[in-house]
């Protein structure tokens, strides 16, 4: 079920240019998995190259597109239940 909401969500998001766009799906080794566009490196990664810190500026940048992005999901009726810097790009 939850993949399936997922792949619905994706169709809805995919107006808005800041969330990645499903290609297809597939199964592989009896898993469900989606093929969406490349982004740019997750929050954990990009930490990690500026040597474990960000500047305020920088912070706040992200921290307005993070709310941004949530707003939207909350606009098309869904809530984002697995928020961390993993899943944000």
């Amino acid at each position: 079920m939850y993949f399936e909401t997922e792949i619905k969500l994706m169709g809805k998001l995919k107006k808005y240019k800041i969330f990645t766009e499903l290609y297809d799906t597939i199964n592989i080794n009896n898993k469900k998995c989606l093929v969406e566009t490349l982004t740019y490196p997750n929050l954990e990664k990009l930490l990690t190259f500026c040597n474990g810190k960000f500047s305020k500026i920088t912070v706040y940048k992200i921290g307005a597109e993070i709310l941004r992005c949530i707003q939207i999901i909350h606009s098309n009726g869904y809530l984002h239940l697995d928020l961390k810097p993993d899943n944000m790009t």
